[in-house]
């Protein structure tokens, strides 16, 4: 038991140096040594007899809810528990407003509410947390910046020019939302859905209408086809999601650049075939997909 309480200690100790790493990796090391410290405490809490004993216990209590007082709004422990719901807006911003010393709490927050309020397609309020990351941030210059473009392309160009900033990128929010699966998140709520679908629907429309076509042409169009396939699967109209996903599939020879489209809406279609129960058309689709 001794030797428990030494590690537990040895990990609150180690948490509170891995803070003053400024990186988010730095801080969800720090912030998983803080949750195991306290587990470990919590359990020995209800094991140790001695009275030396059990004041090691409370003084490591102790210190994991002085850790909790800093912040205010939001526990070490709690965050991981929600830091991925899009609904926590206002806890996020509760604890951008409760303390100014550890920054990277206030990074790990712009974070998660620029992908809220790209779920919510709310592009204004995106751009401002991704604008604050590419400033503040020293985690990846290159991520936030990819990201930051991707959400300017989706505004007005009048109110991007207001900004003082530039559009091109090829690559939109929707997209990004896919690769780091955030339709696992639109899927369950359908008016983000319905949403997203009306934004792609107006891009497919003014890919059909485009006068001057870029060399990223057709990939584009694969791109909007394989999102709009999605959305219809997550509102239960599989013949018409079927067809989108084709459209990527048939296309496969002409795409240039985005040699993803055709595996990942192999897999895709190959989910919408296990959703309707036609379990061996699901595997013959997936052994396909290379």
């Amino acid at each position: 038991m001794h030797a428990e309480l030494c590690y537990a200690e040895v990990l609150l100790q180690k948490a509170a140096l891995t803070f003053l790493d400024e990186s988010i990796i730095g801080f969800i090391k720090g912030g998983m040594r803080i949750r195991n410290s306290y587990q470990i405490y919590k359990k020995e809490e209800q094991l140790g007899s001695l009275v030396h004993f059990k004041s090691g216990v409370s003084m490591g209590i102790g210190s994991f809810n002085l850790v909790r007082a800093l912040t205010h709004t939001i526990s070490l422990l709690n965050f991981f528990q929600y830091a991925q719901s899009s609904h926590a807006q206002e806890k996020f911003l509760a604890c951008i407003a409760a303390q100014e010393e550890w920054r990277q709490i206030h990074h790990l927050c712009y974070w998660e509410l620029m992908w809220a309020y790209c779920f919510e397609q709310n592009w204004s309020e995106a751009y401002r947390y991704a604008n604050l990351l590419c400033k503040e941030s020293k985690w990846s210059q290159a991520v936030y910046m990819f990201l930051k473009a991707a959400i300017l392309s989706m505004l007005p160009e009048e109110e991007v020019t207001k900004m003082g900033e530039n559009v091109s990128c090829q690559t939109s929010p929707q997209e990004m939302i896919y690769v780091w699966n955030g339709f696992t998140v639109v899927g369950k709520r359908p008016e983000l859905t319905e949403g997203f679908l009306s934004s792609l629907k107006t891009a497919e429309q003014k890919l059909n209408d485009s006068k001057n076509p870029s060399v990223y042409h057709l990939d584009d169009q694969c791109v909007v086809q394989l999102l709009k396939g999605l959305c219809l699967r997550e509102l239960g109209q599989l013949d018409q999601a079927e067809l989108s996903f084709n459209h990527v599939i048939s296309r496969e020879t002409e795409i240039k650049f985005n040699n993803y489209l055709v595996p990942y809406t192999m897999y895709e279609l190959g989910l919408l075939h296990k959703q309707r129960g036609d379990f061996d058309k699901a595997i013959e689709i997936m052994e396909n997909v290379k």
